[in-house]
């Protein structure tokens, strides 16, 4: 829990307490297994304004993140035995900025543009409910010698969404013939809705030839929910209105596929040192996927999703029922897809301690589609990565390539396969990324280095958020002297070849144990692309027995100050504190 209190005056000091605000924030978190495969958690959280967040926070994170409360508590259980599990979920989200929105005399408010424009106040899931059966035989096989039907497997899940949602709500003011205010009503509006899903799919997986995978499926979809919209033309705008018709409705969709895989085996025996041989294994797969346009008869059968209205031309419009329902749209677009895929795995074999040992070079994965019915663009992307993780370093490089000429004229891709002077297909390279990252250590009695894994898939996301990491994190251990990670990061973006971007970032935590009570860290983060500073801040712990103290420093940026903090170490007296702010923390009022 977190308070701040404000008291002014202006040149009375015995006046001090009349004008008096308080603002503050309660989090809960509770985790409790229970017997029989049953768990609980929880995670509340309240705070009386957004100003919390805006005026008392120092980290740009929590700073962007707390514009809102979120609070859940979930209930879970399995039954291991039938392979079954079900959970519910309770959730609340409070937009602490909803009053601010609204108030025409603050800097945040946003001005409606139109009639019944919107602002959310508090959006809860009271309940949301899963069911769900694992996999499983239609027909078990009670002999040793298994037919085809035998290998038929289902899954079937359930869920539950009721969703309620309090807002606030434009209105329009026609003040003459061609002037009208749209404002904000400050009374509260209510709305709830729910939906129930039920999700069937069906695979049989059949040997052929002993070494082909051939795998038919089909997946099944049935929403119920509790209304649904019809649509009458507007001749005016020529437009569809939607009126709502409470009541139940279903709708139920699906889709149909197939696919082949198998594995190959290359080994290369080579017998230098304690490596033995590399072993490639390629796994190729196609697969076939059919899904309908169910604004058109299914095999013969008008399904109702959809209402067919003639504008003012003639012309057929399509309104779908349940747009705008939680079971979401209705698709109409007709997919056939064939998918190509080929994983490539790299190993090596080692001698070790007169033992073999199996050790993961790397691996190369390719992938694309054809759409048979796209009117154009109809083969997708190449998308392809290559990862290699050897003892704890790691390397990952994504590269996307457009089989589709450019044209720089128009200024946009154009329906032609961009080839080589001898007709092969060239695919065009569009986005690359490559992230990489180590760290060293040294300890009290000499020096030993170590490469960490830190080259995570969030690290090839260019942003401060994703990719910053707290100095907090990198703790000293009992022993450890230093402790530096560097996380490097590089991406390339040309969809446009005119047009590219490219980003290159460094992130650096160091942790000095100056003692075995003192510990200094730095965390910065630098553009290498712009040799720039970004951000960078400094971090002091002192072990104080009982107490504890931490002094944080940011030297420039938004957030610039220190804070210092001298606290109890004991989770239920850590309110026990004397603090001290300046700079950007100097705001918090006392």
């Amino acid at each position: 829990m977190q308070s701040r209190q404000l008291l002014s005056a202006s040149d009375n000091i015995t006046d001090i307490g009349t004008d008096r605000s308080t603002s503050y924030q309660v989090r809960w978190q509770h985790t409790q297994k229970l017997r029989h495969n049953q768990n609980f958690n929880a995670n509340a959280n309240y705070s009386t304004s957004g100003e919390f967040s805006r005026k008392y926070t120092s980290d740009p994170q929590q700073r962007m993140n707390q514009q809102q409360t979120i609070s859940n508590a979930t209930y879970s259980k399995r039954w291991p035995a039938i392979q079954a599990s079900m959970s519910m979920n309770l959730s609340s989200a409070t937009n602490l900025m909803a009053d601010d929105r609204i108030d025409s005399s603050s800097v945040f408010y946003s001005k409606p543009s139109y009639d019944g424009m919107q602002t959310n106040i508090t959006t809860s899931t009271l309940p949301s409910m899963n069911f769900n059966l694992g996999q499983r035989n239609f027909f078990p096989s009670k002999g040793r010698d298994p037919k085809w039907y035998n290998n038929i497997t289902w899954r079937y899940n359930s869920s539950l969404t009721n969703k309620e949602r309090l807002y606030y709500e434009s209105e329009e003011t026609i003040i003459d013939d061609t002037t009208n205010v749209y404002y904000w009503n400050d009374e509260k509006q209510n709305f709830s809705d729910n939906v129930m899903r039920h999700s069937l799919s069906l695979n049989s997986p059949t040997k052929i030839f002993r070494y082909i995978t051939f795998n038919p499926n089909a997946s099944f979809k049935s929403d119920w929910v509790n209304r649904t919209f019809s649509g009458r033309l507007d001749s005016t705008t020529n437009t569809i209105l939607k009126t709502e018709i409470p009541g139940f409705a279903t709708r139920t969709t699906g889709s149909f596929g197939a696919s082949i895989n198998t594995q190959i085996y290359g080994l290369f025996p080579f017998n230098i040192g304690n490596l033995i041989a590399v072993r490639h294994v390629v796994s190729p797969s196609i697969g076939y996927s059919y899904k309908p346009d169910f604004s058109q008869p299914v095999f013969g059968n008008d399904l109702g999703y959809f209402e067919t209205i003639n504008d003012t031309t003639g012309k057929e419009l399509y309104h779908d029922r349940f747009s705008g329902t939680l079971a979401g749209g209705t698709s109409k677009n007709e997919s056939q897809s064939m998918t190509f895929s080929v994983n490539n795995n790299f190993q090596a074999k080692i001698k070790q301690d007169e033992k073999d040992k199996i050790v993961n070079l790397f691996s190369w994965r390719m992938g694309t589609s054809y759409n048979f019915v796209a009117e154009e663009f109809q083969l997708k992307n190449l998308s392809s990565s290559i990862r290699s993780k050897v003892g704890q370093s790691s390397v990952d490089l994504r590269m996307t390539h457009d089989f589709y000429e450019y044209d720089k004229e128009l200024n946009q891709r154009v329906n032609e396969i961009r080839r080589t002077k001898g007709g092969l297909p060239f695919p065009r390279l569009t986005r690359v990324s490559l992230s990489t990252g180590f760290q060293l250590s040294g300890q009290r009695m000499g020096i030993k280095s170590a490469v960490g894994d830190t080259a995570t898939a969030a690290m090839a996301q260019d942003s401060l958020a994703a990719a910053s990491l707290s100095a907090k994190n990198i703790s000293g251990s009992k022993g450890k002297l230093w402790s530096t990670r560097f996380s490097l990061g590089y991406s390339l973006q040309q969809s446009n070849p005119s047009l590219s971007k490219e980003t290159f970032w460094l992130n650096t935590n160091s942790t000095i144990n100056i003692t075995k009570k003192w510990r200094i860290s730095y965390s910065a983060r630098f553009d290498l692309m712009k040799n720039d500073l970004i951000s960078h801040r400094f971090s002091i712990n002192r072990d104080l027995h009982c107490w504890e103290l931490a002094l944080d420093w940011t030297p420039s940026g938004y957030a610039n100050g220190f804070y210092l903090r001298i606290n109890v170490k004991s989770p239920t007296l850590r309110d026990l504190k004397i603090e001290e702010r300046g700079g950007f923390n100097s705001i918090v009022p006392y």
